[in-house]
């Protein structure tokens, strides 16, 4: 990984003109290479989002941007549909979301890396709307 090119990316007009230390990026990048699972604490406007959904885009630029995705938690989330889906009996169809798009992609590309950003966890319980995809890490 370079990280003076992933630097370089992320400066880029097309993304925001972000500037971040070579330090931290190397720690991040660590950070997900080592574990499925990557939690950014900080203040409100610190770049946390910005930081994950930038590397995400540079990890996978030759996806047509399919590799990654963004879920903006919402605080009335009290159980997994938001991300799982659900079945809609009246139409007889599983309503999938984003989330579980993304991980069936993973799953039949299992070559490829996906990253997805789950922004504002503290919103809502993770408890309740993660856990059906805690169990299934398990």
């Amino acid at each position: 990984m370079d990280i003076g090119e992933l630097r370089s990316f992320l400066a880029s007009p097309g993304e925001g003109l972000l500037h971040f230390d070579e330090d931290l990026l190397w720690r991040f990048h660590l950070a997900v290479s080592s574990n499925p699972m990557v939690l950014l604490a900080g203040l409100p406007g610190a770049g946390k989002t910005s930081l994950a959904v930038g590397y995400a885009r540079y990890r996978t630029q030759d996806y047509e941007g399919k590799g990654h995705r963004l879920i903006h938690i919402r605080p009335e989330w009290n159980d997994s549909k938001a991300l799982m889906g659900s079945y809609d009996n009246q139409r007889q169809e599983y309503l999938s979301t984003g989330f579980l798009d993304i991980v069936l992609a993973a799953l039949r590309n299992p070559d490829k890396e996906f990253y997805v950003i789950l922004d504002g966890v503290d919103l809502a319980r993770p408890e309740h709307y993660l856990s059906d995809y805690l169990a299934a890490l398990g």
